[in-house]
């Protein structure tokens, strides 16, 4: 077998098998792998029995017929009907002419015409196949476009029983009216002066789990679409505790003055009126949308997440090295901004621009589509993180910071 193409780009997927009959020498012998007409025969036998289950029928045995080329099967076909006139077209018999000459000649004069009829009547033949085929095909799309249809039907009639309205609360409470009331929740709340939970039971006891719960979900979108989406505001900075925390960095984790310092001028770094660290989160993009909290007062020293971040939706990073506006080809993955500035300070310097993103927490979202498109991505993690963020980035360069040389850069 030299190359086997699967055609799938006609009515009729196949495919072309190029072989070589090599026989068990290595010797060209193609009557070695065909063999006689009886081997033939068996061939054509076993493929008939292994395609038996899709309809396909194995062609008559010892049959006379030849073939015939497209383009003259075609031309015959789109020819006009033909009629055949006998008494025009039966020749005459010759004098002193053998009953088999003239039964040749007749043949020879006929066969032409014989030969368009056939193929106009096996391409008749085909498309009234095709035709049933196509019936049938239009008799099940017929009966799924009435099954769709039933099923639209229901779902509109569904959902119109979910459209709870206000009338029909109220008068299940008793009432004539329903003023100043915006959904059936409020109503039921106030009049039966009870809490969102028992409003919620009430109105599946009288109207059903699926009216009730359109009714949540239609009260849920109410209040959100009254209510401005929050804008994340991060901690109060205190410049009096500002020293402190530059203290403990530089002396607790050799991180330089001269890096806290940029932090500052960059706004993501600075001490909150409690003595915390806050380090500010963001996403690619630079929009702040949280800020993590770094305590100097606990033995523990543990990162814990501002109030009204979006824990989800950026991360603390920054990018060094290269050109300011130089593209970034190398992102380095850590658990924490400590670490970030402590792995960035063992690399230093930085030929190009690298970026340095924290993920505090396994279940934190990565950039994936940012990071793909990056020549050099390393993750300087424990083992167990690392193989979690392989599983999305596989091509990503693992570190396990635990056996990490202070002395050996990452690239």
């Amino acid at each position: 077998m030299v190359k086997a193409s699967l055609h799938l780009d006609e009515i009729t997927p196949h495919i072309h098998a190029y072989l070589v009959p090599l026989d068990e020498r290595g010797k060209l012998n193609c009557k070695a792998l065909f063999g006689t007409r009886v081997k033939m025969y068996q061939l054509q036998d076993s493929f008939a029995n292994a395609l038996g289950h899709l309809g396909i029928v194995r062609g008559v045995k010892g049959s006379v017929a030849t073939h015939t080329k497209v383009k003259k099967y075609y031309a015959a076909v789109n020819q006009d009907s033909q009629l055949l006139d006998l008494e025009r077209c039966i020749p005459q018999p010759q004098a002193q002419e053998t009953s088999e000459a003239y039964r040749q000649r007749v043949i020879k004069l006929l066969s032409p015409q014989l030969e368009v009829i056939n193929q106009q009547l096996r391409e008749r033949d085909r498309q009234n196949r095709k035709l049933i085929e196509l019936k049938q095909t239009a008799s099940v799309s017929e009966q799924l476009r009435y099954s769709l249809e039933t099923e639209l039907y229901s779902l509109k009639a569904n959902h119109e029983r979910q459209n709870l309205s206000l009338s029909e609360v109220a008068y299940e409470l008793g009432l004539n009216h329903s003023k100043h009331e915006h959904n059936p929740l409020s109503l039921v709340m106030r009049v039966n002066k009870c809490n969102f939970d028992d409003a919620v039971v009430w109105l599946r006891d009288r109207f059903g789990e699926t009216v009730m719960t359109h009714a949540v979900s239609n009260h849920a979108l109410n209040i959100v679409r009254q209510t401005p989406s929050s804008i994340f505001t991060p901690p109060i900075p205190s410049p009096k505790h500002l020293l402190v925390v530059e203290d403990y960095l530089n002396q607790k984790h050799s991180i330089p003055q001269k890096l806290l310092k940029t932090l500052q001028e960059r706004g993501l770094l600075y001490a909150s009126t409690d003595g915390n660290a806050v380090f500010i989160a963001r996403n690619l993009d630079g929009r702040t949308t949280g800020a993590y909290l770094y305590s100097l007062n606990t033995s523990e020293n543990n990162f814990s997440l501002y109030s009204g971040s979006r824990r989800s939706s950026g991360w603390f990073h920054l990018s060094v090295g290269g050109s300011n506006r130089g593209l970034v080809e190398t992102a380095v993955l850590n658990s924490s901004p400590i670490d970030a500035l402590k792995i960035m300070v063992r690399n230093a310097p930085h030929n190009h621009r690298t970026l340095y993103l924290t993920l505090d927490n396994e279940n934190a979202p990565l950039p994936s589509e940012f990071l793909k498109t990056l020549t050099n991505v390393v993750v300087a993690m424990p083992e167990k993180r690392i193989m979690s963020i392989r599983k999305i980035l596989p091509n990503a360069n693992a570190i396990d910071v635990s056996k990490y040389n202070q002395q050996q850069q990452f690239y």
